[in-house]
């Protein structure tokens, strides 16, 4: 909107200094034929080009003109950053329908567990990216990531990630092992530069042990039941595409019924509002307890509304993630 007003107004203008510039002339003409009046026919006119542009009048259409040169040259300035910015935009919204159609929308249904997950791009889109699939009838693999960068390489980036994970968790392994092989396969020709952090757990429905891994990741909150959300500070290992042949760590929780577990992007903890202060993690704590009776999609989408309530009118710069999962009595 403020670049076709600034065209607009551009514009206007210019016809504004034609329009002054061809009035100026006309006036120049009769004070020419009013001066010259009384001079003979063959007489040679005084008013040539050269004498025309040394005097006041001269001084100032030749200022006009100047004015107009460098308005016209503004106003290709001009069309050529909304150009631009229609270019980002579209690579923006590529960004965003990559990221949004990799994501799953059918929420897995199991009498053993209630899942739900949501995120939401920022206006520029990063490489935030969540996943939960059946590896096979007794193990879910919950896997919560966040891409380095943004638009565009940032998706592509997320696209290739997610896929790699998945595909190595139908072969046999620990998190651990999964993690290390997606990380050497993500390091071969990574001439971007970029790297994710991830968190991706395996989860036994028959004996409710969840074995994970971390790799830079947020440490996830873990509620027992009856009890409040707390930070599970697991061993936390750099994240994947840094550098070849890294070695990550296993954690093992057992669950029980009741029992919840919220994983998250910083892009929760780190919302900013328009005074510069963050949602911060211990206020992410205090809200999942304000909500902690909720089921799991309730609970996510009242803690996504406190968290613009507290952004408010600020564009979020970073990509807000969230995924709960409840094992079901």
């Amino acid at each position: 909107m403020n670049i076709n007003i600034t065209l607009l107004f551009t514009i206007s203008f210019i016809l504004l200094m034609a329009v002054i510039t061809f009035l100026l002339y006309k006036r120049i003409g009769k004070w020419s034929i009013n001066e010259h009046s009384s001079k003979e026919e063959n007489e040679p006119s005084d008013l040539d080009e050269k004498k025309f542009g040394e005097n006041e009048i001269g001084d100032l259409v030749h200022s006009f003109k100047s004015m107009e040169t460098a308005l016209t040259k503004q106003m290709q300035n001009v069309a050529q950053i909304t150009a631009d910015r229609e270019r980002i935009s579209a690579e923006l919204n590529i960004a965003a329908n990559i990221q949004v159609g990799m994501l799953p929308k059918d929420f897995l249904e199991n009498d053993k567990f209630t899942i739900y997950a949501q995120m939401t791009p920022a206006k520029e889109v990063g490489g935030d990216f969540y996943d939960y699939f059946m590896i096979d009838d007794d193990h879910v693999g919950l896997v919560m990531a966040d891409v380095s960068g943004k638009g565009v390489p940032a998706a592509m980036f997320m696209v290739i990630a997610k896929t790699l994970i998945k595909i190595r968790s139908a072969a046999p392994g620990t998190p651990k092992e999964i993690l290390y092989d997606v990380n050497n396969m993500l390091c071969e020709n990574n001439n971007t530069g970029l790297f994710v952090t991830v968190w991706f757990g395996i989860l036994t429905l028959s004996t409710r042990e969840l074995i994970s891994a971390n790799a830079g990741h947020e440490y996830p909150a873990i509620k027992r039941n009856g009890e409040d959300f707390i930070l599970d500070i697991d061993d936390h290992c750099p994240p994947l595409a840094a550098m070849e042949e890294m070695e990550f760590e296993n954690t093992v929780v057992k669950l029980e019924p009741g029992d919840e577990l919220f994983l998250y992007t910083d892009g929760v903890p780190e919302a900013k509002n328009a005074q510069g202060d963050r949602f911060e993690t211990d206020r992410m704590i205090e809200v999942l307890n304000k909500y902690k009776e909720l089921e799991p999609e309730d609970a996510l989408k009242n803690i996504k509304q406190e968290i613009d309530d507290f952004v408010g009118d600020c564009d979020p710069f970073d990509d807000v993630t969230m995924l709960m999962i409840k094992l079901n009595d």
